[in-house]
């Protein structure tokens, strides 16, 4: 969200206020990020972008085009899906995460759905078999974020199961 490029490609990525969804440890793990140096914080966002490096007017503008697209509940920039354009960039404390891409895609593999359930080829869940990562296909995994949450989900999911 800002311009700044830090050393071996890596960047910062992403900004979130305080969670409001089911991850409970997410304000431990932020903390924990800020103890080691990989996440900063600030209240406002020109706080976070002074503790982070990021030019705060380039940061500004792009939170400002955000919310409006979430306002008009379209994404033109990523293509995230309309009816989930709806929570704004607003209230802080506001944290910057360091991260360093690693590009990595996994084009074929097993066919799952939303939940992560293997499916067989009829498209029917098979009863407790779940993927995610390299195994699942079609993830276009850049990095470790898409299998991580792909992950997660298969576990709640899975943990859910008779």
């Amino acid at each position: 969200l800002g311009s700044e490029k830090k050393p071996f490609g890596g960047s910062y990525v992403g900004i979130c206020a305080e969670p409001d969804e089911p991850m409970t440890n997410l304000v431990e793990v932020l903390e924990k990020g800020i103890e080691i140096g990989t996440v900063m914080k600030g209240d406002t966002l020109e706080e976070l972008a002074a503790a982070s490096g990021m030019t705060a007017s380039i940061l500004m503008r792009n939170v400002e085009r955000y919310n409006a697209m979430c306002d008009r509940k379209h994404d033109e920039d990523f293509g995230k899906p309309d009816d989930e354009m709806t929570k704004k960039i607003e209230t802080g404390p506001f944290y910057a995460a360091w991260s360093t891409p690693v590009p990595h895609d996994t084009l074929t593999g097993l066919r799952t759905n939303a939940h992560r359930q293997v499916l067989t080829v009829m498209g029917e869940p098979i009863p407790g078999l779940y993927a995610a990562g390299e195994c699942a296909g079609g993830m276009h995994t850049h990095g470790l974020g898409k299998v991580q949450t792909a992950g997660y989900i298969a576990g709640l999911y899975a943990a859910t199961e008779n």
